[in-house]
């Protein structure tokens, strides 16, 4: 998603400004020096200000709402019950849904009765509490908001002032100007120069002057609404407003009661009010609860359960989970057991001498006490290159540090593009026919000098290029006829042509993967799944299959990957016509999808590594497909954070397996996100 899709994200979410440009029809406000010859007074330049101001917000995703856009009056007398300023301020209320999140801006400019040399920026909120006025009663509502129309008028009245480098009047609470102190939002008045001053009025009157008021202002109503608010659930009242969303949640799960965290600039809620999740293994998020207890009472009736805490992402309790991270004082004295070794860690730091012995190994896997010292610690190797092309020869390093030995009989290296993966989706199941061959990118139109290099070094004969011109073209394949090596292109008209030819060429396996052609995650998924047990991967869009890759399938044992969206029911029916068995595993997205396969074949996954990649570029995962198959070794595909069902089997596989490596592929992959798989595992 590039920068301007970003942005019209996010239009939608921003709150509301309702602009009042002051005066208008027979009330013109002053009319400076010049107005009454030239028929340009404050109504117009109020006008014209407002209009700029609601071209600039409405560009940056705010609701606009205006109380006029022509020269209009709302009746014919100003003051007074009906009079212009209560009917104005009326129109104003009426537009306001959400009170909190809008606010309200009067467009004004001044003018002096006497003097021609008084000049500057002048803002104005209600400050009831302190000059309240009898004769001028106000709406309880401007009492409640008296706080956020004073923040808004610093904002803007700075921005004004800088903006235009000009005399700096003040900020003022001690006047009632009806729409401030009748308002039902934040309200202030903006006066943005005098036009009783000819070097201002003359300024006031160019559109430069208006465009860069308007300006100032929008950049203000940003710097307002960029805040963090925290709001009671049952009430809606709001305890607190932060200027960073760190605080705001740190301040929101302290409380007693329950309570949400608002981000005012993008409408979103950050923290629901809510501390403890309560997951399944099978079916994921289930519930959530304020109250740890109550969350366990509900989970306690459900199998195969575990209670996440929202604040830092651990595991706190399960009825399925050992407690087998044990923290012990420096005599050995049992303190605490917990599920989570990251629970246990913050256990530990805590005491003065303890360490963590992990119960199903009895190893010391932490220690702060110098006469315990740590057993084991699990290593993270990063596979990664400097570009995708060299994360695969990375990853064909680890798989043959040596290169290829004297007694493998096939010295074979699968050859696929590095930057449209589609025709070798499928190509994971090839490296099991050629003795566990590594799969290396290329560029389209040259051989890589990396790669080059990396045929060398692992002794290499023969390369077997994946995907037609399209991907490798010819002159690749030249290139490496001329150094000497043997090649073979499997290609087709199409990707699921090609993908049939891979097929055929596997031979007799023991059951396919049917995943989408189109979406590359699922096929991705299964990849080391299928290398390691001898299956196929056979693609299909959303809509059909290729008559040609369904009758490779005839007869036999089907696992239909991916939900609904991705493989239509209509398609799955005409498989589930001709197989032996079929079964779909999916979830409500990839990762929940990717979990289900995991957990579908926990049994064939036993290896001391873990290996993880990112689910979005798809080349790093295509690559490491051999390596995770070689060492029957899980591959973990992440986004920005790890998916909760995701996390659930990387907890019994660490249970299950002694894991001394974590094996990090490619970038993108954030440091926290090593570290939550590696403490997992231990």
């Amino acid at each position: 998603m590039n920068q301007s899709d970003e942005e019209v994200l996010a239009a939608s979410k921003r709150g509301t400004v309702i602009i009042d440009a002051g005066h208008g029809g027979k009330h013109t406000g002053t009319c400076g020096i010049t107005g009454n010859q030239t028929r340009y007074c404050e109504k117009n330049a109020n006008l014209s200000v407002a209009l700029k101001l609601e071209t600039i917000l409405e560009s940056k995703g705010y609701t606009v709402k205006m109380t006029r856009t022509t020269d209009k009056d709302f009746a014919s007398y100003i003051t007074g019950n009906g009079g212009d300023l209560d009917k104005r301020t009326q129109y104003a209320n009426s537009m306001i849904t959400d009170p909190d999140q809008t606010i309200v801006i009067s467009i004004h400019h001044n003018g002096h009765p006497r003097s021609t040399t008084i000049r500057g920026i002048e803002t104005y909120y209600y400050n009831g509490i302190d000059h309240a006025k009898k004769e001028y009663p106000h709406d309880p509502a401007s009492i409640k908001y008296l706080p956020d129309s004073k923040r808004l008028a610093e904002e803007v009245h700075e921005e004004v002032v800088d903006i235009h480098n000009a005399i700096d009047r003040g900020i003022h609470d001690d006047q009632s100007f009806f729409i401030i102190r009748n308002s039902k939002a934040p309200a202030i008045l903006a006066e943005l120069g005098y036009m009783t001053n000819p070097q201002e009025e003359s300024l006031i009157k160019s559109s430069s002057y208006q465009q860069k008021s308007a300006t100032a202002i929008a950049n203000a109503v940003d710097k307002y609404f960029k805040v963090f608010e925290v709001y009671e659930s049952d009430s809606n009242k709001r305890i607190g407003l932060f200027d960073t969303s760190e605080k705001a949640i740190s301040f929101a799960s302290k409380q007693v009661k329950q309570v949400y965290v608002l981000d005012k600039y993008n409408q979103t809620v950050l923290y629901d009010g809510v501390n403890y999740s309560v997951y399944s293994k099978e079916n994921g998020l289930l519930k959530e609860f304020f109250k740890l207890e109550d969350a366990i009472a509900y989970a306690t009736s459900t199998p195969s359960t575990r209670i996440v805490s929202i604040a830092n992402g651990h595991t706190v309790w399960s009825n399925y989970l050992d407690k087998i991270f044990v923290v012990r004082n420096s005599i050995g004295q049992e303190l605490n057991r917990f599920v989570d070794y990251r629970e246990a860690e913050k256990r530990a730091k805590y005491a003065d001498q303890a360490y963590i012995v992990k119960e199903t190994t009895n190893k010391v896997i932490w220690s702060s006490v110098s006469a315990v010292p740590v057993d084991n610690q699990i290593e993270t190797v990063n596979l990664s290159g400097s570009y995708r092309i060299t994360t695969s020869i990375n990853i064909s390093k680890d798989m043959y540090p040596n290169g290829f030995t004297s007694e493998k009989l096939e010295k074979t290296v699968i050859l696929a593009t590095g930057y449209d993966s589609a025709d070798a989706l499928s190509a994971g199941p090839l490296s099991a026919k050629y003795d566990q061959a590594p799969i290396l990118l290329s560029e389209k139109d040259k051989l890589d000098r990396n790669v080059k290099n990396e045929l060398e070094r692992l002794h290499a004969k023969k390369v077997v290029i994946v995907g037609g011109e399209a991907a490798i073209s010819s002159k690749v394949e030249n290139e490496l006829d001329q150094l000497g090596y043997e090649t073979q292109r499997i290609s087709g008209a199409s990707r699921y042509h090609t993908n049939a030819n891979i097929v055929k060429l596997l031979g007799d396996v023991n059951g396919y993967f049917v995943a989408s052609g189109e979406q590359f995650a699922d096929a991705l998924a299964v990849a080391p799944i299928a290398s390691a047990l001898g299956w196929g991967i056979v693609l299909t869009d959303d809509q059909d299959i290729m008559s040609g890759n369904l009758s490779l399938v005839k007869g036999q044992t089907i696992k239909v990957v991916g939900g609904n969206q991705v493989i239509q029911p209509k398609v799955y029916d005409k498989i589930r016509g001709i197989s032996g068995s079929i079964e779909r595993l999916s979830g409500a997205h990839r990762y929940e999808t990717l979990a289900v396969v995991l957990n579908e074949f926990s049994k064939e996954l036993e290896s001391e590594e873990i290996l993880i990649t990112t689910g979005t570029n798809f080349p790093d995962a295509l690559a490491a497909a051999p390596l995770a198959a070689t060492t029957s070794s899980p591959l973990i595909m992440v986004g920005s954070s790890v998916d909760r069902s995701v996390e659930s089997f990387i907890f019994d596989f660490g249970r299950l397996n002694n894991v001394e490596q974590v094996k990090v592929i490619g970038g993108g992959i954030s440091s926290s996100i090593v570290e939550d798989i590696t403490a997992i595992v231990r």
